[in-house]
């Protein structure tokens, strides 16, 4: 059996706001946050997430051309 490619730290932060994402649905889904907060949390956090991502991408591209380079 082959095994799982090893993720990556940009590929967990992107599984983590997904689960985020899907945790803030789950808590207005059973009524103990309101439409309303949810879409603000979701907002307040979206960003944040994506720019984290965005970040952690560059430093793995810059780690992988100072490693090409090496060789």
């Amino acid at each position: 059996m082959a095994e799982k490619p090893k993720l990556t730290k940009s590929d967990k932060l992107k599984v983590m706001h997904k689960e985020f994402k899907t945790g803030i649905s789950a808590l207005a889904k059973a009524k103990l946050i309101t439409k309303e907060e949810k879409a603000a949390k979701i907002a307040e956090y979206d960003q944040a997430f994506k720019d984290l991502i965005k970040e952690e991408k560059a430093k793995e591209k810059a780690k992988a051309k100072a490693k090409k380079k090496k060789k």
